[in-house]
């Protein structure tokens, strides 16, 4: 049975978001031998990990993520293939701001699956919860970050120069902040 997923909050442009479960671990373990996209996610050079391994730091982090209030939802496509992970964090409901970690799936890249992602939770965030600002960090070298950033109309607001060690060298970490208003005028 087919389902009409036009009035759907968390559908738009062929992508659904839906609340991560702890079987989605396989979906991400391929992530895991991605070690540059790892680190400008995370900020930390891992260490390698083992299926079972990888299965228990999922479980771990899906119950972190529980207890300190997170959204962590994983993004499908048509076919129902999961193509990513959006986790919704740090969000202060005083001074309306909170911040987004987003993830495309290798090779589910280049697609304009992360836009949309973005989208559908930004929405939700500056419609329904009353938010007022995205904040977001990007680290020097992740280029689709930042593109991503930018095209949903994010303004760069300021940099921590040489603030993380990577690849033998210090690197930037950039932060860009996107405001409903701004939002409204650029969607």
């Amino acid at each position: 049975m087919e389902k009409d997923l036009s009035r759907y909050r968390w559908h738009k442009n062929g992508i659904t978001l839906r609340p991560q479960m702890e079987e989605d671990w396989v979906h991400f373990y391929d992530n895991y031998f991605d070690s540059e996209g790892r680190y400008y996610f995370y900020s930390e050079a891992e260490g390698p990990e083992s299926e079972s391994s990888a299965r228990e730091r999922y479980a771990a982090f899906l119950a972190s993520s529980k207890v300190k209030g997170y959204m962590n939802m994983a993004a499908e496509d048509l076919q129902g293939n999961v193509v990513g992970s959006l986790d919704l964090y740090a969000v202060d409901r005083r001074n309306g701001t909170f911040q987004i970690a987003v993830a495309v799936c290798a090779q589910h890249r280049g697609k304009g699956y992360a836009r949309t992602m973005m989208s559908i939770l930004l929405e939700y965030c500056f419609n329904e919860l009353r938010l007022n600002k995205l904040n977001a960090r990007v680290l020097e070298g992740n280029d689709a970050s930042k593109r991503l950033h930018l095209s949903l109309g994010c303004k760069e607001e300021g940099v921590h120069r040489e603030m993380y060690y990577h690849n033998g060298k210090f690197i930037a970490e950039y932060f860009y902040g996107l405001t409903k208003s701004d939002w409204e005028k650029n969607n």
